[in-house]
């Protein structure tokens, strides 16, 4: 049976699109990385999105044509948008008119649409006029973070600069503080739905704690607060630390070839990193067995510990970018008082006064006793000091002093609170100080049924679990449960056997 014109290029056009990801998957079986990978791809995809818009323009009149292209725009929005398009991601294009939608305009809009859907494209598309886009991106985060990183792929420049210039003004300048409180809460949303824990054992490469997102969420911050979305930029502002900046990078090249990888082997949009794959990676990148942990085992503690990291500097972005009100800090000045001589402590954090913070980052005693007083106040350390004490923790080679034994004693024996401080103390690695032996469970992976989080994870949480019987309870169990913890005078020893049960897991002896 002869195929009509139109299915003839249907056809053709389904071939081309195979043959673009054939193409990439060659390149990147022959060694490009995966930032290489996706750039290609959008190239590619360009080329082909305007021969399909060429075909499009033909069913308006020419006069007509002119007329549209002149007060209406195409624009690459969201990854696409940023020249990252994954193989089998979505493609993400906003139709744009100035004012008002002309009949001729939605008319070539709906062909286009078509164009693209027969072609086998997975479109995400959105028809507006200017102001309609910018009244949708005031009430929905998601949408005005798409826009923050957009290329003009055909049609009106004036139209896109306009866009841009309301959106930049509109959206996010006139109101810079809400707007980077609603992207941190639905990233925070986001972690919990998709996977809040870095160590679920099967991540989201893309929206898992550590993931992709959070890199994003940096961008988006950055430019709210600081007027660009790119590291390399916010590196030289001195807003985005050397270290970290170089972190992210390598941290973006390692999950876009891994998130590559898995959608050339699904053939499909696919982002979660399943045991399977795990086994296929790993023996992909000539893991050996001669180590006491499995191939999938190194490849996967690598992979959670560059999670951690990434999660750490986005959250210690998020905290130096938040915008705190006046009425705040008035408050927070109030309500403080001394402490211990160093210490300045107000109703939810504890800090460290300025002109002693030299001597405090010299003293393992004064980084515990900082802990210590956090948990006598139930409160936590003011964020950045977690960055200083994990930037000078390895110089300090001082051997554990009674009274710094003492110090971590006394904050495990809180009876609240504690499960929060000790992850706290993980995070800046002061930690490993303590329990050197603790540093070789970090992202430990066991391959196997039995477990939903890695060694270190999983001791974490069960120090929060046993924690949570200190409040009300809701069975006969837990109540008997919670009757015993409450009347233990010696909790701290309970929550340091905790901490110690899996510290010798991973080696080749037996961990018990």
């Amino acid at each position: 049976m002869q195929l009509s014109p139109v299915q003839t290029q249907i056809e053709a056009d389904r071939k081309h699109i195979q043959a673009i990801r054939l193409r990439v998957q060659e390149r990147f079986a022959s060694g490009a990385t995966g930032v290489q990978v996706i750039s290609t791809m959008t190239e590619l995809i360009d080329r082909f999105i305007e021969a399909l818009i060429e075909r499009a323009e033909k069913i308006i009149p020419e006069g007509q044509l002119l007329k549209i292209k002149d007060s209406s725009s195409i624009i690459a929005v969201g990854g696409y948008g940023r020249g990252e398009q994954a193989p089998y991601s979505d493609i993400d294009l906003l139709f744009v008119s100035q004012r008002k939608l002309e009949p001729d305009f939605e008319k070539f809009v709906a062909q286009m649409v078509r164009n693209c859907w027969d072609a086998g494209l997975q479109l995400g598309h959105g028809l507006h006029t200017i102001p309609d886009l910018i009244n949708s991106c005031l009430q929905d985060v998601q949408r005005a973070t798409s826009l923050i990183e957009t290329r003009l792929i055909w049609g009106s420049d004036n139209v896109h600069r306009e866009l841009r210039s309301k959106f930049t003004t509109k959206v996010i300048q006139q109101r810079a503080r809400q707007f980077v409180e609603s992207c941190i809460e639905e990233r925070l949303k986001e972690r919990e739905e998709i996977g809040a824990v870095i160590q679920s054992l099967q991540p989201d490469v893309k929206c898992a704690t550590g993931g992709l997102r959070d890199i994003h969420l940096i961008r988006w911050i950055g430019f709210a607060n600081h007027g660009t979305s790119d590291l390399e930029a916010l590196r030289l502002q001195g807003v985005l630390p050397k270290d970290d900046a170089w972190k992210l990078r390598d941290a973006f090249d390692h999950i876009s070839q891994i998130r590559v990888d898995l959608h050339f082997q699904a053939g499909k949009a696919q982002d979660v990193l399943t045991r399977d794959e795990q086994l296929r990676i790993s023996a992909k990148l000539n893991y050996t067995d001669e180590s006491p942990m499995r191939p999938v085992e190194q490849f996967m503690q690598s992979y959670f510990r560059e999670a951690k990291q990434v999660a750490q500097i986005t959250d210690d972005f998020i905290d130096q970018n938040r915008r705190t009100t006046t009425w705040h800090q008035f408050l927070g000045i109030v309500l403080s008082h001394r402490a211990e001589g160093i210490f300045l402590v107000n109703t939810t954090t504890i800090d460290v006064l300025p002109a002693n913070r030299q001597v405090f980052v010299q003293s393992l005693e004064n980084m515990l006793k900082l802990f210590e007083l956090a948990a006598q106040y139930q409160i936590v350390p003011a964020r950045y000091l977690l960055r200083l004490i994990k930037q000078h923790i390895g110089n300090i080679n001082q051997n554990i002093s009674p009274a710094a034994a003492a110090s971590f004693m006394n904050i495990l024996h809180a009876s609240k609170g504690v499960g929060r401080l000790v992850r706290m103390l993980y995070d800046c690695e002061l930690l490993f100080k303590l329990i050197p032996e603790f540093e070789y469970i970090r992202g430990l992976l066991q391959f196997n049924h039995y477990h939903h989080y890695t060694v270190d994870e999983h001791t974490l949480r069960a120090i929060e679990k046993v924690e949570a019987f200190f409040d009300e309870s809701t069975n006969q169990t837990e109540d008997e449960l919670r009757t015993a913890y409450r009347s233990m005078k010696d909790r701290e020893i309970l929550h340091l056997t905790i901490l110690l049960h899996d510290i010798g897991k991973g080696r080749i002896e037996d961990h018990s």
